[in-house]
């Protein structure tokens, strides 16, 4: 009795010790925001509560609670230096910072600005693969994000 009484209370400490160490942020992911290094050189990492997400014939749409760290949307391969896409994105974010960026072959961050109209806006890419990511830094809100036209270009979306 007193062997299953302590493989109980074992197996208990077990449990609530692993739920009380998901979804703790690390150091990298609180950081990363501002750092254009950390955005270029780093894999995925990130966190998020309470996210709704669809993907849909390309259009990615999701809400969230919270968002910290960096996810990869898409990797753009241009055989050419005359590849291009066209983005359309928006967002409302109602706390923290949020912004979606372009990382290029030759690892420079270009932010995307939210497009006011349904002719987005046009990305020349330069040869080689380019990842379209998001970032956030204790960010609350949506987002919206579609490539509507392209050429020269092979997408792998995430």
């Amino acid at each position: 009795m007193i062997k299953k009484v302590n493989i109980i209370l074992t197996l208990i400490i077990v449990f609530v010790t692993l739920i009380g160490c998901e979804g703790k942020l690390d150091n990298q992911q609180k950081s990363i925001y501002d750092d254009n290094s950390k955005i270029v050189t780093s894999s995925d990492s990130f966190n998020e509560t309470d996210a709704k997400k669809s993907n849909s014939n390309g259009k990615i749409e999701e809400n969230f609670g919270d968002f910290y760290g960096i996810r990869t949307l898409a990797n753009i391969t241009s055989s050419g230096d005359d590849g291009y896409v066209i983005i359309n994105y928006s967002s409302n974010i109602i706390n923290g910072k949020f912004k979606l960026v372009l990382v290029t072959p030759d690892n420079n961050v270009k932010e995307i600005q939210d497009t006011k109209s349904d002719k987005g806006e046009k990305i020349e890419l330069k040869k080689g693969t380019t990842k379209i990511r998001i970032v956030g830094k204790d960010a609350k809100g949506e987002y919206r994000f579609k490539i509507t036209e392209y050429s020269k270009v092979t997408i792998l979306t995430q």
